[in-house]
């Protein structure tokens, strides 16, 4: 009993802090032979603070130039530090105004980066997979069941569509791809057409995956 209460509760939330809430999606590369849990390469987040504005914070040094030139209309910036930067991430939030991603994952990697137990995360932090999960299995005569319950099926079953997809493994390409130019000024400078973009491409796709979580707990408020 005492484990369950290191999982995010499924209710959805009210409307107050649906509107309030922080919305946020780490990219990056999973696990491989260099690191059981490589630290993500960029957050996105929708309404810090409260703003209703989207920015993307890129950690690694490696994309360090192609953040310098990142060629989309929303605001992308370089912040080496992860620790600092989500700690003062994690102190703009409150009960009423939490954390809203879609899967455990960013959980995880907060409580990891943080060095917090789960329980001072937990709290403040919305889970959109589970939340939609329990919400569709009760409005089962109005909605079909999506065959998966990842972000574009559930997005797809409540009549919304994402702005950019791509296909398995996409993103991590697309990442090793930029990363062999954009270490250094010259490198990037001197990128291909196609690698930048790719660049603007994984900036789009994190961008589309928050703000589609943003429109499903819209949806079942039923805004």
């Amino acid at each position: 009993m005492a484990k369950a209460a290191h999982h995010p509760r499924t209710t959805l939330p009210d409307q107050e802090i649906v509107d309030a809430g922080c919305y946020i999606d780490f990219e990056g590369f999973a696990p491989n032979e260099h690191a059981a849990s490589p630290p993500p390469v960029l957050i996105g987040i929708y309404n810090r603070e409260q703003k209703g504005q989207f920015v993307q914070v890129v950690f690694n040094k490696e994309y360090r130039w192609a953040t310098e030139e990142a060629g989309v209309p929303h605001e992308v910036v370089y912040g080496p530090n992860r620790k600092d930067f989500l700690q003062t991430l994690r102190s703009s939030t409150r009960l009423w105004r939490p954390f809203f991603a879609y899967r455990e994952h960013e959980l995880k990697v907060l409580t990891r980066l943080l060095q917090q137990p789960p329980q001072r995360i937990v709290r403040r932090y919305k889970n959109v997979r589970s939340i939609a999960r329990h919400w569709l299995g009760g409005h089962s005569e109005n909605y079909e069941r999506p065959e998966t319950h990842d972000l574009h099926s559930v997005a797809a079953a409540m009549g919304i569509t994402p702005s950019l997809q791509f296909p398995k493994g996409g993103m991590t390409a697309r990442l090793r791809m930029v990363r062999e130019h954009s270490g250094t000024k010259r490198g990037w400078k001197e990128a291909p057409k196609q690698v930048r973009n790719a660049w603007k491409e994984v900036l789009l796709y994190n961008q589309s995956d928050v703000l589609t979580m943003h429109k499903i707990m819209q949806h079942m408020r039923g805004r």
